[in-house]
């Protein structure tokens, strides 16, 4: 069976989505290798050129190059995938770790995340400086949403660390499948929707929100709506350099800043309501 591979170079907080959209026109196998550079693979048979060229081109501000279509042989996807993939270790704090990784011993928590196509398995900055922040975090007995919550690693560990109530939710029918089945692995029970910030009800002590500068700047108002008094939002997503914007437009939402932490050119910043 033949292949096409494509060879795209963007802007990295672009990855994810675009990967998730080349999926849903019939890409089925993806590398995340290098900074900026992302391959797709799909069927020669049911490769859509008119579909892929009208994607890529809503892109067109955030990529710098695009190499094939290269028709390829079949590989073994899981196989590549698996040999690229390597468990995450964050000091002794928490280890994540893919299914057919090896347990290790000697951390506090272990999380098992088969990643599938949803976003969050611990490799990129942003999800390392969520969960940091959890570390911290006081979250014990309380009501936490994981916004845009992908693999469902940081509602994951909420519900590990002592939440009393954990919800999700993502845009992604399929990342919300994929939380699902994180969660009976890891023993842990998150109670999750499909949609967008709107889709939350009630309110909230906790906020996380790892997705990306626009959603944050559009959602803000809705987070701070959901939050309780003296709750917190944590987010992450977005460049050092956008901290700034994010939080004039957060004050305005009657939310002060409390912290930052940077890793990589990527931030993560939390919020408490006043």
């Amino acid at each position: 069976m033949k292949y096409l591979r494509l060879d795209i170079r963007l802007e990295e907080e672009f990855k994810e989505i675009l990967m998730a959209e080349l999926a849903e026109t019939g890409f089925e196998a993806f590398e995340d290798g290098e900074a900026r550079l992302l391959t797709a693979y799909v069927q020669e048979e049911l490769f859509q050129a008119a579909a892929t060229s009208e994607l890529l081109e809503r892109y067109r501000g955030h990529i710098f190059e695009i190499k094939g279509p290269i028709s390829v042989e079949q590989q073994n996807w899981n196989a590549v995938w698996e040999s690229q993939y390597e468990p995450v270790r964050i000091d002794d704090f928490c280890l994540i770790r893919a299914p057919f990784h090896p347990k290790e011993s000697g951390y506090i928590h272990v999380l098992t995340i088969e990643p599938k196509m949803s976003f969050g398995t611990g490799h990129h900055a942003t999800t390392t400086l969520m969960v940091k922040a959890l570390r911290h975090l006081p979250v014990v007995g309380l009501r936490v949403m994981d916004m845009g919550c992908g693999t469902g690693i940081l509602g994951i560990l909420a519900a590990r660390l002592g939440a009393s109530q954990v919800y999700g939710i993502d845009i992604d029918a399929w990342a919300v499948e994929n939380s699902a089945e994180n969660c009976e692995r890891n023993h842990v029970s998150m109670e999750l929707y499909q949609g967008n910030a709107l889709k939350m009800a009630g309110t909230y002590d906790v906020i996380l929100a790892n997705i990306n500068r626009n959603i944050i700047l559009e959602d803000l108002p809705v987070y701070a709506a959901s939050l309780e008094t003296g709750g917190r939002l944590v987010c992450s997503g977005f460049y050092e350099a956008d901290v700034d914007i994010i939080r004039e437009n957060a004050a305005l939402n009657s939310l002060n800043f409390e912290s930052q932490a940077n890793e990589n050119g990527w931030s993560a910043v939390i919020f408490v309501k006043r």
